[in-house]
């Protein structure tokens, strides 16, 4: 089974379960798919895209002053 993810949705995909695969999803490795996709996200992090493209967790923003 292959894994992917999408940095401009923040999407995971299955090869062969998903509907279609987007063209710039790029294929992860299965524990990294194990981390992020449908987990308990940790305390203050939100699911972010780093500079290779992979998943990442970074650090919820602060609110603004409308909040």
């Amino acid at each position: 089974m292959k894994y992917y993810f999408c940095a401009s949705d923040l999407g995971f995909y299955i090869e062969g379960a998903s509907p279609s695969i987007p063209h710039n999803a790029i294929e992860i490795p299965t524990d990294t798919y194990n981390t992020f996709a449908g987990v308990s996200w940790p305390a203050g992090k939100i699911l972010t895209t780093g500079d290779s493209g992979f998943p990442e967790w970074g650090d919820v923003p602060p609110p603004t002053q409308e909040e």
